[in-house]
């Protein structure tokens, strides 16, 4: 599968990972190589968080209500102007994190290279010494890479049911949908987002609903082919109940060489492959679900060249029966998708063979008992369609379509956006006059998109295009709101909406509609939801697509991937009962920071902090017509990043965005009509449950509020809806809350569900009393009318410093600080996330936050040492935490 080109031209040397301690400095001059190494440049948009950032900006000024507890004073345990990896292992680093890390102390995103790094990654000139290799993927321990514990997740994935009700008649449970992109903006394995970044702009995929697996895309012969996800995008899949894999990417065509791969194909004397007892090592101990073996090892040259098919088969079958033997759920239940360059399960019937050896014999690669079963998944190549399976399916019986995907580059063709037919790769395609139907669905396949960077690509095109004077912040607000916006259409359609209506185009069909144009920049000033300051003019050609102005509002070609794959929901009753899902709709990202009613005006992403999301987007209708969306020249619904109930965004419709990514009023709303807005799609048989949501009108005068009612729709045992299964109540009652916002309760006990009643959509009715405003939502809850919150709190303790690297900018020395602390039991459980301070000169500032129990701070000022506070925030909201600070212990450069 394709690599980014401009990967293949940059001339860096083969690196790879920290296990041993090893000297730092040549020995022929006794002078550390780390001298040299320059300030980093966080401004830098490429390795660092490419916004220019202060700390101490009154905007993040703090004034606390709480108790402050004093935990005292710490030294730092290691202190230095450069990290000292002689005495600090932080694992497997290639050349280019070397140098951000070692002046910074940032701990970093996790990647390996089979054999390990040459000394002369670390600086080691000596001729004998120079080219030994050190950090082996075999050698590699989490109690030994420093690193390690920042790239750990803390959430297991949430169970997920499909949602009860039928959204559209096409959507096929058959099928199944991965999704292989990056993680995060940049075309790069490695990033510091496990502690979070100052850059509100991260390629984050908001659609988990429709995913089957996301599969982290990353990995080249130079940053590191075994890759896993990062830690804080782990967890808002693990929010969503999508499971993540990491990417293990032999790439023979770009530079992979055999030598590279010797601690990969290295065995004990009974034969079995040390690298599986890793691989299984990795991915539980950080907490992803398994890995998508992509091996085009050998490049265009003949199988053996780099590595034999059959000897990756045997590590594969190793993989197997280790994990599905293990006593471990965790690790039992860790998957493998398989892929080679132009796979394929075709077979000739003529020469009575697999025209592709390789991928058929992977197959087999099974294991099997009387209680347990375990298949590898295959992925075939790009555009290969569903009839070519159907030997391999007659043949091989455990294998079904579900467990082949085909796939489209959406990244090369990002012209598939809102438009393309994914039926063309889902199943058979009829040939002309055989058939009254275009496809023959009883031949099927799932399918995959090849991203990239996904709907993010769509985000430099964009800024481009915008004339208005911003701050940085708002430009990448404003490139945030396109990435987000594209992803959405990407899964619902370029209406937004779906709708039994829908259809969509061949890529053949797109690609001569588009052809000579630079597409995502046509589509951009084609989307009347993008507001720009300046007027574009739209290519006629776009205009085929793009063309809601002749069609009442609608554009007539409009398919998303949700018009096949079926929503899943975390919102079922094995998830509620006993218990509470409450959602703030965090994207994990934000220009500010909602905690009880405090907003704080702060750039951030931290991906920890996300949430589950809406499944619907944006469902908006007329109640009367709940199958037809509505103009999308007037209505749409996106995240709000200025309105902000709690943490860094809320949903909302209004009629699109401008370029300073701020959502606009709606100027459409007809009086006359009652709109229903359909959120959240459960699974819910259990009527010993309440619901709560919180929305804000934002109407300019009190008497214009909207009439706003719970909707709630039900489904059959067949996931059948009609207009008798929607019900519309008035809120058991409505509270008054801060800032404008408004509670609406209700008790679902009162209703009567059943295995033939079941909960399927939850969201509101909006009566409006004026025409122009923008409504929000901030907060959705269900939660089981046992449920009683916790009301332990915990006592913060025994606060360390493993390392501060300081460094001199402008006659100030700014210190870089990793920390950690202890909680006194096990009710950490009971913590949403942790609050981050920083004290200088008698005010406090928000500095970050984080859901684990150490975190990472950079360019803080001497202020009689560097005082830091940790505030824990309750899963139960009436539940209050204290501050708890210490002070670091560092000396004053501030005038040497």
């Amino acid at each position: 599968m394709k690599k980014l080109i401009y990967m293949t031209l940059i001339a860096i040397m083969p690196l790879v990972f920290i296990s041993e301690i090893y000297f730092l400095a040549d020995p022929s001059t006794n002078k550390s190589y780390y001298n040299n190494f320059k300030n980093f440049n966080w401004n830098d948009p490429m390795y660092g968080d490419g916004i220019d950032y202060n700390p101490y900006s009154e905007d993040y000024i703090t004034k606390f209500n709480e108790s402050i507890n004093d935990m005292g004073n710490i030294t730092p345990q290691l202190y230095n102007d450069h990290i000292d990896y002689e005495n600090f292992n932080t694992g497997f680093q290639w050349d280019q994190n070397i140098k951000k890390q070692s002046v910074t102390g940032v701990p970093l995103n996790k990647g390996f290279m089979p054999n390990g790094n040459y000394s002369y990654d670390f600086g080691i000139s000596s001729p004998a010494q120079s080219y030994r290799m050190i950090n082996s993927i075999l050698d590699w321990e989490p109690n030994k890479d420093n690193d390690a514990k920042y790239n750990k997740s803390t959430k297991q994935p949430k169970q997920k049911k499909y949602v009860a009700a039928n959204n559209v008649d096409t959507q096929d449970e058959r099928l199944r949908f991965n999704y292989l992109g990056f993680s995060t903006r940049k075309h790069r394995t490695y990033d510091n987002t496990v502690v979070g970044t100052k850059n509100p702009f991260e390629n984050t995929n908001l659609n988990w609903q429709y995913n089957d697996v996301f599969i982290n895309w990353s990995g080249s012969w130079f940053e590191g082919p075994i890759v896993p996800p990062p830690a804080d995008f782990i967890e808002i899949a693990h929010a969503n109940g999508t499971k993540i894999y990491g990417d293990i990417f032999l790439d023979g065509y770009h530079g992979l060489t055999k030598d590279m791969l010797n601690d990969f194909m290295k065995k004990d004397s009974s034969g079995n492959y040390l690298v599986v007892d890793k691989l299984i090592e990795i991915a539980n101990y950080i907490g992803f679900d398994g890995w998508f073996i992509n091996n085009e090892s050998n490049g265009s040259e003949p199988n053996g060249t780099i590595l034999d098919y059959k000897e990756m088969y045997k590590i594969i079958s190793q993989f197997q029966e280790k994990t599905s033997t293990s006593k471990d759920e965790n690790i039992k239940n860790l998957k493998l998708i398989y892929y080679r360059n132009s796979a394929t399960l075709n077979y000739s019937d003529i020469e009575k063979k697999y025209y592709d050896k390789e991928t058929t014999y992977m197959v087999s690669a099974k294991y099997e008992d009387e209680n347990f079963k375990k298949l590898i998944d295959i992925q075939v190549d790009f555009g290969e369609t569903p009839e070519n399976s159907t030997h391999f399916l007659n043949e091989y019986k455990d294998y079904t379509g579900s467990n082949i995907n085909t796939i489209v580059d959406i990244g090369w063709n990002a012209q598939s956006f809102g438009f393309l037919d994914f039926q063309s790769l889902a199943y058979k395609k009829n040939k002309p006059g055989s058939s009254n139907q275009k496809y023959d669905k009883s031949i099927f396949n799932g399918f995959s998109t090849y991203a990239d960077e996904g709907s993010g690509q769509f985000a430099n095109d964009a800024l481009k295009l915008t004339t208005r004077n911003m701050s940085d912040i708002r430009k990448y607000l404003f490139q945030n709101q396109i990435a987000n916006h594209f992803n959405d259409i990407l899964y619902s359609g370029s209406n937004l909406f779906l709708s039994n209506k829908d259809k969509g185009e061949d890529l053949s069909s797109l690609k001569d509609i588009l052809n000579g144009l630079e597409y995502k920049k046509e589509y951009i000033k084609a989307d009347p939801r993008i507001h720009f300051d300046k007027k574009y003019e739209v290519n006629e050609k776009v205009k085929t697509l793009y063309n809601y102005e002749s069609f009442g509002g609608i554009n007539q070609s409009s398919y998303g991937i949700g018009n096949l794959i079926k929503e899943k929901t975390i919102f079922i009753d094995e998830n509620i009962d006993n218990s509470i899902i409450k959602t703030n709709f965090s994207t994990g990202n934000g220009i500010k920071f909602v905690n009880n009613n405090e907003i704080i005006n702060y750039p951030w992403t931290n991906r920890r902090l996300a949430d589950a999301l809406p499944t619907y987007k944006w469902r908006i209708f007329d109640s009367k017509n709940r199958n037809n969306p509505l103009r999308i020249d007037q209505f749409s619904g996106g995240y709000d990043y200025d309105e902000v109930y709690s943490k860094g965004n809320s949903i909302s419709i209004g009629s699109g965005f401008d370029e300073t990514g701020k959502i606009l009023d709606a100027e459409n709303w007809n009086k006359s009509l009652n709109y229903g807005w359909d959120i959240i799609g459960t699974n819910i048989v259990d009527n010993n449950k309440t619901i709560s949501i919180v929305y804000k009108d934002n109407v300019k005068q009190v008497d214009q509020s909207p009439d706003v009612s719970m909707r709630l729709t039900f489904s059959d045992a067949k996931g059948v809806v009609n207009d008798n299964s929607i019900k519309t109540v008035k809120p058991d009652r409505v509270i008054e809350k801060s800032n404008g916002w408004k509670e609406a309760v209700y008790n679902l006990s009162k209703d009567n569900l059943s295995n033939n009643n079941v909960l399927a959509m939850v969201g509101l009715n909006i009566k409006p009393n004026a025409n122009k405003f923008k409504f929000n939502v901030g907060e959705l809850t269900i939660k089981s009318n046992n449920y009683q919150y916790n009301t332990n709190v915990i006592l913060i303790k025994n606060p360390k410093s493993e390392y501060v690297v300081y460094r001199e900018f402008n006659k100030n020395i700014l210190n870089n600080i990793r920390f950690s602390w202890e909680t006194d039991n096990n009710v950490i459980s009971d913590v949403d996330y942790f609050e981050i301070y920083i004290q200088y000169n008698n005010l406090w500032y928000r500095a970050g936050e984080t859901n684990q129990n150490q975190y990472y701070l950079r360019d803080l000022k001497y202020d009689k040492g560097i005082t830091i506070g940790i505030k824990p925030i309750y899963k139960n909201i009436n539940l209050k935490g204290d501050i708890y600070k210490f002070n670091l212990n560092i000396k004053n450069y501030e005038n040497k």
